[in-house]
């Protein structure tokens, strides 16, 4: 059964899945990757706060969970094939992959990424949309089952 953590992942404006821990961040707010798949240092942005966006829809949430799904089983095998590695340019050709692979992933589950971002914030914070997505991600098929979606 998948639960949804929320430090899993994080989306940032512009730059895509930052895979914190997973690709040797040492938090989110220091680091971020460049178009290249090296990282660079970053001023701590202000506190992330919900969005005054449109509340997410059924239909936006059910995107989000097969997305989200989808970037948690891409983060745990580039996170896999990351520290099977000692090759500084094969760690950055990998996290520029995995970060590609993640924004095609949330685009073709339907959202853009900062859409995305704006639903996993909500989520974080919102005990009612975080159980929505728990529930839309319990419904999806588990690796070997078909999937009627076609993606993830």
């Amino acid at each position: 059964m998948f639960v949804f953590i929320p430090a899993l992942a994080a989306i940032y404006a512009g730059v895509g899945v930052a895979m914190l821990g997973a690709l040797g961040y040492e938090s989110a707010t220091d680091r971020q990757l460049t178009s290249d798949g090296g990282a660079r240092e970053r001023p701590a942005p202000a506190a992330v706060a919900p969005s005054a966006s449109t509340p997410p829809s059924a239909a936006d949430i059910g995107a989000f969970a097969r997305a989200h799904a989808s970037v948690v089983d891409l983060q745990e095998e580039y996170n896999r094939r990351i520290v099977a590695t000692n090759d500084p340019e094969e760690i950055r050709r990998l996290r520029s992959e995995a970060l590609s692979q993640m924004r095609t992933s949330i685009a073709s589950n339907g959202l853009t990424v900062p859409r995305y971002n704006e639903i996993y914030v909500a989520a974080s914070s919102d005990e009612v949309l975080r159980q929505q997505v728990v529930d839309q991600i319990a419904t999806l098929p588990t690796e070997g089952e078909p999937n009627p979606w076609g993606t993830r």
